[in-house]
């Protein structure tokens, strides 16, 4: 196996280990060198449409440019122009571990984790877990699980594109740069469609509303403050998905 190969065995232990010890850091992730496949990062806040928008992309790659979703816009087909040829294609999310973490440790069911609309209280124990991961582990535990995710199923699957539908915040994008040069990133507008997510999910609880608006996965990459040539300077393609 390449040198290079993440140490899954450090990524992912539940040890107790000093973070500043540099015997016991985990490894920074990477694709093998042999092959880097492609990663499309779709930025934006809860409730902007990512996961819609990242089937859209999806579905396009599958069928060579056949099917296009209504979010697919000439620009966006141009972007994905390269990817046609692509064979298989997986979507995944930075949370996916910690929505796993959370009903492997009974604190939430599978129909809760895989319902479209979350609850106020389900949001919090998610947001509340992984300020707790994170302390213990590091601020990039959850990156580093998604991309030792992915290379597993890269080497076991000969995953080719992979499309990633949480991307929030810098360090993300960072760790999605560092395991593959071949990446692409959207940004997702929808300001008052995300605000309607927020004020639903709090259920009129303003102490809710200001914990999960304000919280960094939210705030990371200041999607509320984006216009198209802030997103453009940092590397993201426009998609307008707000409520008209």
């Amino acid at each position: 196996m390449n040198s290079k190969f993440v140490n899954i065995s450090n990524l992912l232990t539940f040890q107790d280990h000093k973070m500043d010890d540099e015997s016991t850091k985990p490894q920074k992730c990477s694709s093998t060198e042999d092959f880097e496949p492609w990663v499309i990062g779709i930025h934006g806040r809860k409730g902007s449409g990512k996961d819609y928008f990242g089937s859209q992309v999806a579905d396009f790659i599958e069928t060579g440019g056949g099917l296009v979703g209504d979010l697919i816009s000439d620009d966006i087909a141009t972007v994905l122009k390269d990817l046609l040829d692509e064979g298989s294609i997986h979507l995944v999310a930075f949370a996916d571990f910690l929505k796993e973490f959370l009903v492997a440790r009974g604190d939430a069911t599978i129909e809760e984790t895989l319902a479209v609309r979350k609850t106020g209280g389900y949001r919090s124990n998610l947001i509340d877990t992984a300020t707790s991961l994170r302390a213990q582990y590091g601020e990039e535990f959850f990156a580093r699980a998604l991309c030792t995710r992915m290379e597993m199923i890269r080497i076991k699957n000969g995953t080719s594109v992979f499309i990633i539908t949480d991307l929030r915040e810098k360090h993300e994008k960072t760790a999605l740069l560092n395991y593959s040069s071949k990446t692409i990133f959207f940004h997702i507008h929808a300001p008052k469609r995300s605000g309607a997510t927020f004020t639903r999910e709090a259920g009129g609880n303003s102490d809710t509303l200001a914990k999960h608006s304000s919280h960094s996965s939210e705030i990371g990459l200041d999607a509320e403050t984006y216009d198209i040539e802030t997103a453009k300077t940092n590397g993201f393609t426009w998609v307008d998905n707000d409520l008209k």
